[in-house]
């Protein structure tokens, strides 16, 4: 089972951003690193130890179960990846008792992989079939065996014999990359710097894909104990494939990119190292790299050039974009910033890609008595930020600025025809108006009947009348779905019926 605690959707700063070659908006999603983005544009972010899954304006923890006992939740749950039918898939660390593993989520199932900190197995990438890939082989012992398999669900991943390494990336074909080591004893997953070659695997045929161009020789001498290396991270669906080689013995790594016909240097921002780690469909590739000061910051490669993204910002921007993980194939990147001293996560999103805002759900009127709290609601979709501006009477309420608008005790002040204005860089939508009625008993003619429901927010009533107790009859005179507990109803029809009985009846 996998908890999931859902928040409101909280207010997110943004940027526009002009270059000569397109247009992009920088979403701030708060505090920690998106990781990962799906074709549908749902983020995943990690933040000390706890994961958020981004959809639309609405924020979810996702929080794993501990199968083998000890706490409830696995204290600390990142993501590495999230495929397009939106499943996750990670690591977990249990401190009473202490186990380390992996776990995938569908949104509704977990699976959970785990054991004691020699426990060596992590998972790096899923595809829409829910091919997982990553390295690790908890019945050997060894941390350097590549495995996929086609579920975490059911933990049917086995490892791969022919070698040690990590399988680091996949695509929808069921492709593999990563690297293969002929060193053993290796204590990293990931990353290695001990005679690593680059490799595709297409249904367990293994390809070494580390020549540096047509004719040259290998980057791998298995004679030279100090042989370049390479390691490949990502491909897409067309085989391109990339990742990062070392052009000299023990030297820095550089970025690659390899069309089929030897591993492509894609060069650095000005400073001596690089690494490539994604590839979209349109070949659009994302990594990191050195600056001329030393600096890591994130590139994207199109085109034959490679830009730091922070050439995207304003001048003098107070926001420094630091790393990038991964773009979909729409051309929206995520990664880290330092925002105002702290590092946040971002998505980066072509502007030409904003579709407008839509209301999906309209606030509703409400009548209320007089000192009720009355609460109004709207929900909509379009590409993210979504900005909200309540109004009523046509007129903007200064700080009423969310997706809900809240009055905590309602006066005659408060009625009125109220409205919302939902705002993205590619337009604007207003909502039907929803009328706030607020009576005072003083007030209310005599001749009218009046009662109070108390129930469940959020829930529907219908409440029913009839003209006398004997009387078997209840006659349905109106519906209300509860915006408040107590919500009072005035029926305004009492007037022409001498005596009434009433009751309200939940909707199931």
């Amino acid at each position: 089972m996998i908890n999931h605690l859902r928040f409101l959707a909280f207010a997110v700063s943004f940027l526009v951003l002009r270059s000569a070659a397109a247009t992009y908006l920088l979403t701030d999603l708060g505090p920690g690193s998106a990781v990962a983005i799906n074709a549908s544009g749902m983020v995943a972010r990690n933040d000390q130890g706890k994961l958020y899954l981004h959809q639309g304006t609405d924020v979810t923890q996702i929080q794993v179960i501990n199968p083998l006992g000890g706490d409830n939740f696995f204290p600390t749950t990142s993501a590495t990846d999230l495929n397009d039918t939106g499943v996750l898939v990670g690591s977990v660390v249990g401190f009473v008792p202490s186990y380390y593993g992996v776990f995938s989520s569908d949104g509704i199932n977990q699976s959970v992989m785990a054991g004691p900190p020699s426990f060596p197995i992590a998972v790096y990438r899923i595809n829409n079939a829910g091919w997982v890939v990553g390295n690790g082989d908890p019945l050997s012992g060894s941390p350097t065996r590549p495995f996929s398999g086609p579920k975490v669900l059911q933990s049917q991943f086995t490892p791969f014999n022919q070698g040690h390494g990590a399988f680091l990336g996949l695509n929808e074909a069921g492709i593999e990359v990563g690297y293969f080591s002929t060193n053993h004893n290796i204590p990293e997953f990931r990353f290695t710097d001990y005679r690593a070659r680059a490799v595709k695997v297409v249904e367990g045929v293994v390809t070494f894909i580390d020549t540096r161009s047509p004719g040259d020789a290998p980057i791998y001498n298995i004679g030279d104990p100090t042989t370049r290396l390479s390691e490949a991270y990502g491909i897409n669906s067309s085989g391109v494939i990339v990742g990062r080689m070392a052009l000299v013995p023990d030297g820095p790594k550089h970025a690659f990119r390899y069309l089929g016909n030897g591993l492509e240097d894609l060069g650095t921002l000005g400073g001596t190292a690089s690494e490539a780690l994604d590839v979209n469909a349109s070949g659009q590739i994302v990594g990191n790299a050195q600056t001329a000061s030393g600096q890591w910051r994130p590139f994207l490669y199109q085109e034959g050039v490679l830009t730091d993204l922070n050439s995207l910002l304003p001048v003098g921007s107070s926001t420094t974009l630091v790393r990038v993980y991964q773009i979909n194939d729409a051309g929206a990147m995520v990664g880290e910033a330092v925002i105002n001293g702290a590092t946040h996560g971002f998505v980066l999103t072509p502007d030409n890609l904003a579709t407008p805002p839509s209301i999906q759900e309209q606030p509703q009127g409400v009548t209320v008595a007089l000192g009720a709290k009355v609460t109004l609601s709207v929900s909509a979709i379009g590409t993210q930020p979504l900005s909200f501006q309540w109004e009523k009477n046509s007129v903007p309420l200064e700080g009423k600025t969310a997706a809900t608008l809240v009055i905590e005790k309602a006066n005659g002040f408060d009625a009125g025809k109220y409205r919302v204005v939902v705002t993205n860089s590619a337009g604007k939508v207003i909502s039907t108006p929803a009328v706030v009625t607020v009576l005072d008993p003083k007030l209310v003619p005599y001749a009218l009947a009046s009662l109070s429901i108390y129930g469940e927010v959020g829930a529907t009533y219908v409440i029913e009348a009839k003209p006398a107790v004997g009387d078997a009859n209840w006659e349905a005179i109106a519906t209300r779905t509860l915006t408040n507990s107590p919500e009072w109803y005035v029926d305004f029809s009492s007037a022409t019926n001498v005596m009434r009985i009433y009751r309200s009846v939940r909707v199931p």
